[in-house]
């Protein structure tokens, strides 16, 4: 009889090759239980209501099949934890701050000349730093300024640029303030604000016009005269002024504006206004209008007397330089519009003085203002092409003489 034939690794191979004639048991998968987890019944099976678990020989007895472990619910981030992160964020938060602080980013700012009194404590200068805008936090400059052995400073006079790192402010103190160069600029009487704009950008080149009339707009720039309007037409006294090099537009500008106060102190303007039955403001747009229309100075007197006189005689002023003045112009040329608008400067039709200074009148045209010449005249004329006037209290007179001087070409 043929010997039947199996696969290689079949249980009845095993038997065929062994010793005991049959195949090892396979491993269990059952472990001996506690008796606590089952309780045994009459029958000898148990019954712990695994049910179908139990229903081989193996699993009767002692012996019980462990289920499988369930899923462990998915774990939470605790309080403590969320804490910890919390304190993480804020700190890494803080250092941030606290870099862009040292170092701010992008480019200093804004050129500004800080005053460090002599004698001050690091405190006190870190202090006037962070008020100037050069330091964003006194506290950290402090610190910052101690770490790196600062703790001497130099008093005086710094140009420094608002949002500067710590260590380029802290370079710039520990260097010492450098000598302020100086250049002179002088700004002719008789010029308005927007020539007095271009004059002083040409001779402070680092300016421009632009930058000279944001200034001037900017309500910086104090003045004891300043109208309800705010302008500044006529309070920035012509003089020759020494500039530093680091003054910026607004400190020049102020340093015209109190010369006019300290001129005005000088000759006495307030109480000389007021004796006058006038305010000071009507004195320097008096005075104005005489330096626009005096072009030698023995007449500035005169001509103050003129516009006295006429306006004790509640007469239309009729000079012509504040109406080129309302319509912006400059020379002597107006049309028949223009000299018959009701702009309050055209002073040929509005009787009083105009709204306020038509230029910047001088020292001499200020005292000329204050103390006017002695006569009876009402009208004057060019009489030579020196500038010169011919003065009369005649209208018929003024007539002629206005004749005389448009047959020499002198009336444009």
């Amino acid at each position: 009889m043929t010997e039947p034939r199996y696969r290689q690794g079949s249980p009845r191979t095993e038997s065929r090759r062994g010793d005991a004639g049959a195949a090892p048991a396979p491993a269990t998968r059952y472990r001996e239980a506690p008796a606590a987890l089952y309780d045994q019944g009459d029958d000898g099976h148990v019954d712990d209501g695994y049910g179908a678990f139990f229903g081989s020989p193996e699993s009767s007895g002692k012996y019980v099949r462990i289920p499988r472990r369930a899923p462990e619910p998915p774990r939470f981030i605790g309080p403590s934890l969320l804490v910890k992160l919390a304190v993480l964020v804020a700190l890494l938060l803080t250092v941030r701050w606290g870099y862009h602080v040292v170092n701010p980013a992008g480019d200093p700012g804004a050129v500004v000349v800080v005053e460090i009194p002599l004698g001050s404590t690091i405190a006190e200068v870190a202090e006037v730093l962070a008020d100037a805008g050069v330091v964003g936090n006194a506290r950290l400059f402090q610190e910052y300024a101690r770490l790196k052995g600062g703790s001497v400073l130099n008093a005086g006079s710094f140009t420094l640029r608002k949002s500067m790192a710590l260590w380029e402010a802290l370079e710039v103190l520990k260097a010492g303030p450098k000598p302020v160069g100086y250049a002179n600029l002088t700004v002719p009487e008789g010029l308005r604000l927007t020539q007095l704009a271009e004059s002083v950008a040409d001779s402070l080149q680092r300016f421009s016009v632009e930058s000279i009339t944001a200034a001037l707009g900017s309500g910086k720039i104090p003045s004891a005269y300043l109208p309800p309007s705010g302008s500044l037409e006529g309070l920035l006294f012509p003089d020759t002024y020494q500039v530093a090099d680091d003054s910026d537009e607004v400190a020049v500008l102020s340093k015209m504006a109190a010369q006019l106060e300290t001129v005005a102190a000088e000759i006495k303007l307030d109480e000389r206004a007021a004796a006058l039955g006038l305010t000071p403001y009507q004195i320097i747009t008096i005075a104005s209008m005489i330096e626009e229309e005096a072009k030698v100075p023995e007449e500035r007197a005169k001509i103050a007397r003129v516009i006295y006189n006429r306006l004790a005689e509640d007469m239309p002023l009729g000079i012509d330089a504040t109406t080129l003045y309302g319509f912006g112009k400059v020379g002597n040329t107006l049309t028949v519009a223009e000299l018959n608008s009701d702009s309050p400067y055209n002073t040929r039709r509005v009787p009083g003085l105009p709204p306020g200074p038509i230029s910047a009148p001088g020292r001499a045209s200020l005292e000329a203002a204050l103390k006017p010449a002695a006569g009876p005249w009402l009208y004057y004329v060019l009489k030579d092409s020196d500038g010169r006037h011919a003065f009369t209290d005649d209208a018929d007179t003024f007539d002629e003489l206005v004749a005389v001087a448009e047959a020499k070409g002198l009336l444009g």
